[in-house]
């Protein structure tokens, strides 16, 4: 049996929270950031969320921005037409360039093995941290996590 130090366990710890490795996506300073923010949430209990999303495009935030809009909306925002989609469901509600996404300081978390009286506590937590969590926005985007 090996022992591990702290720092082997922290890493452990998050490669298991984001196993499609989308911090690394982040740049070095944001990879160090989120990455503290998920050692911290292990190590208040709360170690089965997982990263879905970090870095994006901004082709890909244009296509996440159309959906629910229409072309007239999206070209306000300065979104090209062709990335409307009004059939389907709203999924952001930033311009795509006010996205800190494309700018690697977000990720997106699945809190979905903590039931709903937990992510007020995991949001406290977060600020605790110095990040923004989206749980506190008019518009609830608890999935985000942004600096």
């Amino acid at each position: 049996m090996s022992i591990k130090s702290q720092s082997e366990n922290v890493q452990d710890a998050v490669q298991a929270m984001d196993p499609k490795g989308f911090i690394t996506e982040l740049g070095w300073q944001n990879e160090c950031r989120a990455a503290g923010v998920l050692a911290t949430l292990a190590y208040a209990g709360y170690g089965r969320v997982r990263v879905v999303s970090g870095r994006r495009s901004l082709d890909q935030q244009h296509v996440l921005f159309g959906q629910g809009r229409t072309k007239e909306e999206c070209v306000a925002e300065g979104v090209p037409a062709i990335y409307a989609r009004p059939a389907l469901p709203r999924v952001t509600w930033v311009a795509p360039m006010d996205s800190r996404h494309v700018e690697g300081r977000a990720i997106d978390v699945d809190w979905s093995s903590y039931g709903a009286k937990a992510w007020s506590r995991i949001g406290r937590l977060l600020q605790g941290l110095g990040v923004e969590w989206g749980g506190e926005w008019s518009v609830r985007d608890y999935a985000h996590i942004q600096w």
